[in-house]
């Protein structure tokens, strides 16, 4: 049964519902095996110098190196401060690689910068966090994946709890696709449920169940197999050219690296007494984010964690549209808070 501090929303046509329940997905040998430590932390250096953030922003420069990745990764902080005292940080992932940003004063940021702008005029402190040639990329045939890799993310959130939040205020995590699954590795992977009070993943994400993508033997769960586009970002991850590593060859010898790696399946916790995790998926998502994304809140919900939140916002594509926006504005507004017996404690 779900437990959960608001409304769950499925909004879906009756027949999505049998994907997005994914009953044909059950737990592998793993799932139902003593859970393994959170994965280590890297850590984070500082550099001078780069590139302007844009008008009203200022940014850190830094180095991420991680001890089960062989590469070390640059990236930024794009830090808006609020007028006032803080209320809360506010730790934002971006899509894809998770290259980009959205620059205070541009019109490419469209209504998700809007939003943006009203949380930090409500007081909070927006840092996104941007990586110079993206987070994902493994080391040549080195076959690390991606619950490896998303150490650099959950490096660079560590460091912002240490370092932009402000004692007694809550930091909470946000971010779409690639970003979405950036910010559930930090909860699923490397146990940093005692810095965040919120966990936002928004629009879905491939990799909840990457061996189910990649390893298409099993009709029961078709809803879970990956396209040609999402085979070939996994070699990538694994470090092979697209369209030329394991996932694109379905090989059966990665499955244990294929299992570790995914979000729903390998980490090493899915109970989190004091983080809201709230999911917001696309009704009419075409990339297969929709139901890669929900084996997340099933493996949440089966586990029985006590603040777990889903909307499926009907209609909506993948990125969510303009509406999409303002789901996470006041998500953010309304649940950037402690949970739980932090909570009750405050």
């Amino acid at each position: 049964m779900l437990r959960s501090p608001l409304p769950v929303l499925l909004a879906l046509a009756l027949t999505l519902g049998a994907m997005a329940c994914s009953e044909g997905a059950p737990p592998s040998q793993g799932e139902e095996a003593m859970a393994p430590a959170p994965r280590p932390l890297g850590t984070l250096v500082l550099e001078e110098g780069g590139e302007p953030c844009g008008d009203g922003d200022r940014c850190i420069r830094f180095v991420v190196t991680c001890p089960q990745v062989a590469q070390p990764v640059k990236g930024y902080f794009v830090i808006d401060d609020p007028a006032g005292p803080s209320r809360g940080t506010v730790a934002m992932f971006s899509g894809g690689e998770g290259s980009g940003f959205l620059p205070r004063g541009s019109a490419r940021g469209g209504t998700r910068r809007a939003a943006l702008d009203e949380v930090r005029d409500a007081g909070f402190r927006i840092v996104q966090v941007v990586w110079d040639e993206g987070w994902t990329g493994g080391a040549p045939e080195g076959n690390e994946g991606l619950g490896k890799l998303s150490c650099r993310p959950a490096t660079a959130t560590a460091w912002i709890s240490d370092h932009l939040t402000d004692e007694g205020t809550p930091l909470c995590a946000g971010g779409g696709s690639g970003g979405a699954a950036q910010v559930s590795y930090l909860l699923s992977h490397y146990g940093l449920e005692d810095r965040l009070s919120l966990v936002l993943p928004f629009t879905g994400y491939w990799m909840g169940r990457i061996d189910l993508g990649c390893l298409d033997d099993d009709p029961l769960n078709a809803s879970l197999h990956y396209n040609d586009g999402a085979r070939g970002f996994i070699d990538t991850t694994m470090g092979y050219p697209r369209g030329e590593g394991p996932c694109t060859k379905r090989d059966q010898s990665q499955r244990a690296t294929f299992e570790e790696a995914s979000i729903a399946l390998g980490g090493s916790d899915y109970v989190h007494p004091n983080t809201l995790v709230a999911i917001v998926l696309a009704g009419a998502d075409q990339v297969g984010a929709l139901v890669q994304g929900h084996t997340y809140y099933e493996r949440l919900a089966r586990e029985g964690s006590p603040w777990v939140y889903i909307d499926i916002v009907s209609g909506a594509p993948h990125g969510l549209g303009e509406n999409g926006a303002a789901v996470i504005r006041d998500l953010f507004l309304r649940e950037c808070r402690p949970h739980g017996d932090a909570a009750r404690a405050s």
